[in-house]
């Protein structure tokens, strides 16, 4: 196959990126929230919001998008609707036509499910079996989704759903030895911290799927690393992120304790302050790749660009209505109707629906025989090109799990 020459200017042969650490023990949502309020959350939000004037950098819920409901909302990351098409185009690239789907028993993943199989319905490719899943399913309704995977010939599984939900099918999986099958993610499942898990990283290896677009920001590597747990630190995440990826425990969660008087903890080696961000794999951490702090990022641009836009106009000119007695509503104009290139070569605006650009990456997940991982660009997907430049994989880039060296065949 030709290679197209698409690929973003940061997605270099190569390099890899990181998925963010949720600092909440424990991957998705908790125990106490079905993954379906998570997700509702935003709305919430926007709900309260809704006269607002700041761009939303998180929520990737097309609902957003209805005006009617939301008309101030505007978001710098790409909505979530085009997702089963991405991943539907990653299927027929490969030239897959028999898979497995396995998605989550909410709205976000049944609509998934519905909008997947519509684009395979017209792009020849058949589904072997669909199962459904939720968090707190069943024993046997476990046992039942296991046998669908081992018993299918498809070695192509597409997965529409959330890390809680599919963490005890990969542990019975795990438990029989099943090896053989790709795994095709949603944003959902690769932003995960479902790969933290060492016990699942083989049947893991190779998966594949979109992630939010980023790039790196200039210095804020170095501010990244640089960051440290301290008793004057006003940030109340660090600590809690300094155990979750160093494996350590602080003795005393109010103050910053030294080495000297930081002992095992209970068997957990005790947290001194002084380890490096640096020496984390890039699976784990790697102040290059924090794809919402780029979306954030953006947002600010955008509402900078805003208030000089505001600032600046001149009400004599029929321009604005000036910037005496700034109010949101003033302000929200110039953000809708924002249009420029952010410091890192990136063309930012908004469609008629709030929606940015929907440009997204293509990552696959890598194990390597020393046990060292991470995630590696492999191509991009840009809806503003044209139907056949849409989507660009580098093939020669994809790591296949299993000890597989090329594309795996998945076909009745």
């Amino acid at each position: 196959m030709k290679i197209g020459t698409g690929l973003l200017p940061e997605a270099k042969p190569g390099s890899t990126m990181v998925l963010p650490v949720n600092v909440r023990r424990g991957a998705g949502p908790r125990k106490e929230e079905k993954p379906e309020d998570t997700v509702m959350h935003p709305l919430k939000m926007a709900n309260s919001c809704g006269r607002g004037w700041l761009p939303n950098y998180g929520s990737g819920l097309p609902l957003l998008k209805d005006k009617i409901q939301f008309p101030s909302f505007v978001r710098t990351n790409p909505s979530t609707e085009k997702m089963p098409y991405v991943l539907s185009q990653l299927v027929i690239h490969f030239g897959w036509t028999w898979v497995g789907i396995l998605g989550s028993y909410t709205d976000y993943g049944l609509h998934g499910i519905q909008e997947l199989k519509k684009e395979f319905s017209v792009s020849g490719v058949c589904v072997s079996f669909l199962e459904t899943l939720s968090p707190d399913s069943p024993r046997a309704k476990i046992q039942r989704t296991v046998r669908s995977i081992t018993e299918s010939t498809a070695a192509v599984i597409i997965v529409y759903a959330f890390a809680p939900e599919l963490i005890s099918i990969m542990e019975e999986l795990v438990a029989q030895e099943i090896t053989g099958k790709v795994w095709i993610a949603s944003p959902s499942l690769m932003g995960s911290p479902l790969f933290f898990r060492q016990s699942l990283w083989n049947l893991l290896n190779g998966t594949m799927g979109p992630v939010i677009h980023a790039r790196d920001i200039p210095l804020f590597k170095d501010f990244q690393y640089r960051n440290r747990p301290s008793a004057s630190s006003g940030d109340i995440f660090v600590r809690p992120f300094w155990e979750h990826v160093f494996r350590c425990r602080w003795a005393n969660s109010l103050t910053h304790v030294n080495a000297a008087h930081n002992e095992s903890i209970g068997g957990v080696p005790g947290c001194t302050g002084e380890e490096q961000l640096q020496t984390l794999q890039s699976s784990v951490y790697d102040g290059a790749n924090l794809r919402f702090s780029y979306t954030a990022y953006n947002a600010v641009y955008v509402f900078a660009h805003a208030v000089h836009k505001l600032l600046s106009c001149d009400p004599k000119r029929g321009e604005c209505s000036g910037a005496q007695d700034l109010q949101p509503w003033k302000l929200l104009h110039f953000v809708k109707t924002s249009h420029f290139l952010n410091p890192v070569g990136d063309e930012l605006y908004f469609d008629d629906h709030g929606d940015s650009p929907h440009v997204v990456s293509v990552a696959n997940w890598q194990l390597a025989p020393d046990g060292t991982n991470r995630y590696a660009y492999v191509g991009v997907y840009d809806d503003r090109l044209p139907q056949d430049q849409k989507l660009i994989i580098h093939d020669e880039l994809v790591g296949w799990g299993a000890g597989y060296s090329e594309v795996r065949n998945s076909d009745v």
